[in-house]
């Protein structure tokens, strides 16, 4: 069975799963001007849970800064 996977094009969610939630990211992909952010998404469950917390702005936010400006150098280096 293959694994599922979870994704995004906000850049903002994809920081957080990756900065402060630790979750690697599984791919990058270009769709028109937007950039997708794939996740591994072993457990539902806890996926949900995070996103909600992201969403109601639940724990730290100077390591979601960091990736973001990771996941922002990225881009432009996909892009290149």
């Amino acid at each position: 069975m293959a694994k599922s996977k979870f994704e995004t094009k906000d850049i903002n969610l994809a920081s957080y799963l990756k900065g402060i939630k630790e979750y690697p990211i599984a791919g990058i992909k270009q769709e028109g001007n937007m950039m997708i952010f794939s996740f591994m998404d072993d457990d539902q469950k806890q996926r949900e849970k995070d996103v909600l917390d992201f969403y109601n702005n639940e724990g730290g936010f100077l390591s979601y800064t960091n990736a973001w400006k990771d996941l922002k150098n990225m881009i432009h280096n996909v892009k290149k």
